[in-house]
């Protein structure tokens, strides 16, 4: 059972495996240094450090991405080439959404004197900013194989589809869940 768990895990998250943290002190700086260290931008700081230290979501963030790079390289039709990375940017939105209950368990993230609205904040602003970097490695893609309308397209309709699902979806989400 443990092994289908594992298996299952490289795409989905499966709350019954225990997770290990790992250090990755290089990564952890380079996407933390630019934040200061002001109230309002703990839970920013959490997020970043827990998306790369936590087992779980750096790991599957960079599969999608590689999964939907290949297919969007291999796929010949343009239209289908589109598609397939509004869902793999879809899949890590959704996936990418249980960040928001990661420390659910800890008591002491109750105590940080900062609001809910700036904990949702922090995490639509993380999520918008994977997603956009997801967006541009798909059109990069387009654009090596020196398809520019597919890249203007995916560009766009991944920006479109990030803010409208990110805004949507994610925000009503994130604020049941609280």
């Amino acid at each position: 059972m443990y092994t289908f768990y594992r298996i299952a895990n490289l795409f989905t998250d499966v709350p019954h495996l225990r997770n290990t943290t790992k250090k990755r002190h290089w990564l952890v700086s380079l996407l933390t240094n630019r934040i200061p260290l002001e109230k309002q931008r703990t839970y920013e700081y959490l997020y970043r450090i827990t998306f790369i230290r936590s087992g779980d979501y750096l790991g599957m963030y960079i599969r999608l991405i590689i999964i939907g790079g290949l297919a969007i390289y291999f796929v010949p039709n343009m239209w289908l080439k589109v598609i397939f990375g509004l869902l793999f940017l879809y899949m890590s939105i959704f996936q990418m959404t249980t960040l928001y209950r990661h420390h659910r368990m800890l008591i002491w993230i109750d105590l940080y004197p900062v609001s809910l609205a700036e904990r949702q904040k922090a995490l639509l602003q993380f999520m918008t900013q994977l997603s956009m970097i997801q967006t541009i490695i798909f059109a990069l893609i387009f654009l090596m194989q020196f398809n520019y309308q597919g890249a203007v397209i995916l560009l766009g309709g991944g920006i479109v589809f990030t803010y409208l699902f990110i805004n949507g979806y994610v925000r009503k989400k994130v604020t049941i869940a609280s």
